[in-house]
């Protein structure tokens, strides 16, 4: 475009930086001269940090053992002090620092970022412009009061699983390593629970997952507990079928959340952790995963669905996407873009209650 010539609609651009996980990027209309527009940046977020404060590849975890369990005063102690050493230790890229130095010149609003960690870092390394916004999934499903109707399907599902007998249908989004002692945990009630099935991320995994069932079994997995998804809309379906989905993967948590259906993260890292935390999202910290080593020594459905539903509060989950919703909102008046109007009719909506 010629310099002086005026755009009547802003234009969509993604920005790539190894450590930063930028979602997307969007310039607000403005004339355009020999100058940077107006930036406004949703879902940035450091590189990923499993609870080491390292930069690491998320990989499986095990469950922690039944002695490590014993000593779970000293596991919890361990984790509050994990978070500070984190943020102490996490170092950023050259190239995340060049795209912050941008977003800070450039964003009139500040920026979003995934959650609190993030921010935490950024403003340690000189960087105090990031605002908490999560992730914009959490807006897929623009129904006011999505955190009652979703508690009265957990309750449902309480409700159905009293007794022992009843059928449960999983989604179970499986780790792209080994996590034995969830795995097999979860792989029992898949084979037992019709309608079940496991879910994986990439199509190499999948004779990668038949072999671990084989070996952690002893069964050769129907062909039918096994998908893959190429479309989005498809997940959507496969999870509308389903009772409940569980898993540690952050996009299988999201689907579920825009279908209504119940669901249990399970955060292996702190990039999974802060978003279930600024979202407000029915998670199992890692450090409370001696309830999980519990459970998996006897697995039940009755077991799963009383642990996924103790998970989540939704009271607490409307008011938090309310607060997102009107963060959003300011974030994108100050560039002059209009925010999808449902999306912003959530900011100013009357939450309806219900019982935890």
């Amino acid at each position: 475009m010629r310099p002086g010539a005026a755009r009547t609609v802003p234009y969509v651009y993604t920005v790539h930086a190894p450590a930063s996980g930028v979602l997307c990027c969007y310039h607000a209309p403005t004339v355009w001269h020999h100058r940077l527009p107006n930036v406004l940046a949703l879902g940035l977020g450091v590189n990923n940090a499993r609870f080491t404060g390292k930069a690491v590849e998320e990989t499986g975890l095990d469950l922690p053992s039944t002695r490590s369990c014993l000593r779970r005063a000293l596991v919890n102690k361990a984790c509050a002090k994990n978070y500070t050493r984190t943020v102490l230790t996490f170092k950023l890229s050259d190239s995340s620092r060049a795209l912050l130095d941008v977003l800070e010149a450039r964003s009139p609003g500040g920026y979003g970022v995934r959650g609190r960690l993030t921010r935490d870092v950024l403003a340690r390394n000189g960087y105090h412009r990031a605002q908490v916004l999560g992730c914009p999934s959490l807006f897929i499903n623009r129904h006011h009061g999505l955190g009652s109707r979703l508690r009265r399907r957990y309750d449902a599902l309480v409700d159905a699983h009293s007794s022992s007998s009843a059928n449960l249908r999983i989604a179970y989004n499986i780790f792209q390593d080994d996590v034995p002692t969830m795995d097999l945990a979860m792989l029992l009630l898949i084979q037992k629970h019709e309608g079940s099935f496991v879910i994986v991320q990439e199509t190499t995994m999948v004779k990668q997952i038949h072999d671990r069932i084989q070996k952690l079994l002893g069964v050769k997995f129907p062909e039918s507990k096994v998908r893959f998804f190429y479309r989005i809309e498809d997940w959507f379906d496969a999870v509308r079928t389903v009772d409940i989905q569980v898993g540690s993967k952050i996009h299988g948590a999201m689907v579920a959340l825009a279908v209504e259906t119940p669901l249990l993260l399970l955060p292996p890292s702190w990039r999974v952790q802060e978003m279930a935390d600024s979202m407000a999202l029915p998670a199992l910290p890692i450090c409370s995963w001696c309830q999980l080593t519990e459970w998996a020594a006897n697995p039940t459905a009755k077991g799963l669905v009383t642990l996924a539903a103790s998970t989540f509060q939704a009271e607490a989950f409307d008011e938090t996407r309310q607060n997102l919703a009107c963060r959003n909102l300011d974030l994108f008046n100050t560039v002059g873009l209009p925010l999808h109007p449902e999306v912003a009719s959530l900011c100013h909506a009357a939450i309806p209650h219900t019982m935890n």
